[in-house]
């Protein structure tokens, strides 16, 4: 399964996740509760600055690099790596990385943990231009409220 399939087919069948915020404390204590019940060791949590909002999984560290506030659909998918490590000594975007991925999100629906996070209201792109900043164009988005 090539790297970009798992994020499709992840917006595909959990389009609700990716929508709710939750802080650092929120995604401890998570992270916590999704190690305990997997019976697994609890991983750490740094600062992520890597752009979009992306996390990371540092496996040789066993720390989950995640923005202040981040999305409940990437600390899964974070910890989903850390569970596959755990369990199998390697993690990688393949089959047997979806199963597992798939198990944790059943479990976090079953759970219900989404009381944790605050929903993001749907956000409409109203204007968008272009400015250059020192060379480099970037776009800036004015949103509006649905």
């Amino acid at each position: 399964m090539s790297n970009l399939k798992i994020y499709e087919w992840e917006k595909e069948n959990y389009p609700k996740e990716p929508r709710i915020n939750v802080c650092r404390v929120e995604q401890q204590i998570i992270l916590r509760k999704l190690s305990k019940h997997f019976k697994i060791i609890e991983p750490g949590i740094a600062p992520s600055y890597r752009r979009g909002g992306a996390g990371l999984y540092v496996h040789s560290k066993n720390l989950i690099k995640m923005g202040n506030t981040t999305d409940m659909g990437t600390v899964i998918h974070e910890f989903a790596h850390h569970l596959e490590y755990c369990k199998y000594g390697t993690t990688a975007h393949r089959k047997r990385f979806k199963r597992v991925l798939k198990k944790v999100y059943n479990y976090v629906q079953k759970r219900n943990y989404w009381n944790l996070g605050k929903e993001i209201p749907e956000k409409k792109i109203t204007e968008a231009d272009y400015n250059s900043l020192n060379g480099v164009k970037w776009l800036r988005l004015k949103m509006e409220d649905k």
